[in-house]
């Protein structure tokens, strides 16, 4: 267990619970095995307190730009990491999860699908060919999950018996109220979606989106509920294949009720050979950007990464201010902190202060 997170409802915190771990293991593991027999869970882990976390962009005044955190009982956690661990032995075993999906899962990280995106892309603009993509963003993906079509999908998939039994209990009869500086809101239903900060939950809304890439010409690449669509543009029909596979996730989110938020999806031209394309959801068209920011990585349409860098030496030197006046005495010749530092070997050397610091640092 995370020692620094916080408490559910129950005030039980994951600190206390480890240090008393060998008393109550025993006791945990009979209560565990009853609620897998009898598949019901407790109703107090079914209520969760809601953090608004805040999304980074966006006015912070506007309760859309925050992103609700449930803080369910730590116990509960436990016996879902148990549940997901079944979970996803099976599903892996099975090869049942979409190679598209990135996140929440074992080697399948963000890093890696970022490398196998550019890759794709690198190769297209080496052989001097455009690449359209659309980033598509879902509507409050985690919180508007149906429960009935979520058990239906996990029983396609085979997961069955008390396991899934015991996934529609904890989705069942689920309550939340919401926490801001102490003060407490009434307890509300949760009548759709998956907890958001639980253990369970992002494994089942990948179960969910699971087969959103099935049947499409073109390229999907999904990070949880980050989504994007891309293509090799030759000429017009590339673009109508884009086109036409976009339309296909359209009539996906219509029959498993996710909706694409239209205006936040954008286009981008990669390498742009003049074939201008518009794209369109819902007769709407996207619009287009010249550069984006992709799972945190900033790159403009011919692949470089030149507002990424600036932006983080900003960052950097930004901190590095910080810190170098947390130095009380300075050499004012060589900008360099006059402490006990001056020692070390490496100040000896010819280099910039911010470089002396971030060595120091690391070291």
């Amino acid at each position: 267990m995370n020692t620094n997170k916080s408490p559910g409802p129950d005030g039980l915190h994951p600190n206390m619970l480890k240090q008393i771990r060998y008393s109550i293991y025993e006791p945990l593991c009979l209560l565990f095995n009853q609620i897998i027999k009898g598949n019901k869970l407790p109703n107090s882990w079914k209520k969760a307190n809601i953090s608004a976390v805040y999304k980074k962009s966006g006015p912070r005044s506007e309760a859309k730009n925050y992103r609700p955190i449930s803080l369910t009982s730590v116990i509960c956690k436990i016996f879902e990491s148990i549940i997901r661990d079944h979970l996803m032995n099976y599903l892996n075993k099975n090869n049942l999860l979409s190679k598209d999906q990135f996140g929440f899962r074992k080697n399948m990280s963000c890093v890696l699908q970022l490398i196998k995106v550019m890759d794709d892309w690198s190769e297209n603009f080496e052989t001097n060919n455009q690449t359209d993509v659309i980033y598509l963003d879902f509507k409050k993906a985690f919180d508007t999950v149906p429960h009935k079509k979520l058990i239906f999908k996990l029983k396609a998939y085979g997961i069955s018996g008390d396991i899934a039994a015991c996934i529609e209990d904890f989705l069942s009869n689920r309550k939340q109220r919401v926490v801001v500086n102490g003060s407490f809101s009434s307890w509300k239903p949760v009548r759709s979606g998956v907890p958001q900060g639980s253990v369970l939950g992002p494994i089942l809304f990948l179960l969910y989106i699971n087969d959103l890439s099935d049947n499409l010409q073109s390229n999907i690449k999904l990070f949880a509920d980050d989504t994007k669509l891309y293509r090799k543009i030759e000429n017009a029909n590339d673009a109508n294949a884009l086109q036409t596979d976009l339309n296909s996730l359209l009539e996906w989110t219509k029959i498993w009720h996710i909706d694409f938020n239209e205006d936040k999806c954008k286009s981008m031209t990669l390498y742009s050979k003049n074939l201008s394309y518009e794209y369109s959801i819902n007769d709407k068209c996207i619009s287009k950007v010249n550069s984006g920011c992709d799972l945190g990585i900033i790159f403009d349409k011919n692949i470089k990464f030149s507002d990424h860098v600036t932006l983080k030496v900003k960052k950097a030197n930004s901190l590095l201010a910080l810190i170098r006046k947390s130095f009380k005495n300075l050499d004012k010749s060589h900008g360099r902190p006059s402490t006990k530092l001056l020692s070390d070997p490496i100040w000896n050397m010819e280099m910039p202060f911010g470089v002396l610091l971030l060595l120091v640092l690391r070291k």
